[in-house]
């Protein structure tokens, strides 16, 4: 067992500690997202349309483990978990492909959350307002997502850069 206030001796117990760790919260983040979203578009019979309630702490704490992890992650100089975590350049084309991932994912998501709300018009009306619903989603998040990431890239490498001019100044 792993006592917080000790330091760990076994590098390598360390690594796959942090990496079980790593992967719960994964499991816990997505898991609060989904239950968010299913708060967002869930059917309520007794009013018949969508209820739009959501428990304020719950999505709270996602957002909040959310911009932690992120600012904790570009003050160290680390704009990504992955290959480039550190690179010099912005890798477009990467970002590009994972911004258009999450926001196909998103606006799938959003198309067939919607199905169940529109299911008293004509099919070819509700048909065509999901189609619409998950389009404007993907328009919409995509781009964001792209532009959040090329944010954090820059200010963790500015990060780096001020961190490797503090070593440069204490050399001379």
């Amino acid at each position: 067992m792993r006592y917080f206030f000790e330091k760990s001796k076994d590098e390598r117990v360390e690594a796959e500690l942090n990496r079980i760790y790593r992967i719960g919260f994964y499991v816990l983040m997505l898991g609060i997202a989904f239950d968010v979203i299913l708060q967002i578009t869930s059917f309520d019979d007794a009013r018949g349309f969508p209820g739009f309630t959501i428990r304020p702490v719950e999505f709270a704490a996602l957002i909040v483990s959310c911009v932690l992890c992120l600012v904790l992650m570009v003050r160290r100089g680390i704009g990504d978990e992955g290959p480039y975590a550190e690179t010099d350049r912005f890798p477009h084309g990467h970002y590009l492909a994972f911004s258009a991932l999450a926001g196909a994912i998103a606006g799938g998501l959003q198309g067939v959350l919607c199905v169940p709300k529109y299911m008293e018009m004509a099919p070819e009306s509700w048909l065509l307002v999901t189609v619409f619903s998950a389009a404007g989603t993907f328009v919409c998040t995509a781009p964001f997502i792209y532009l959040i990431q090329y944010g954090c890239f820059r200010a963790a490498k500015k990060h780096r850069e001020k961190a490797a001019q503090a070593i440069e100044d204490d050399r001379d």
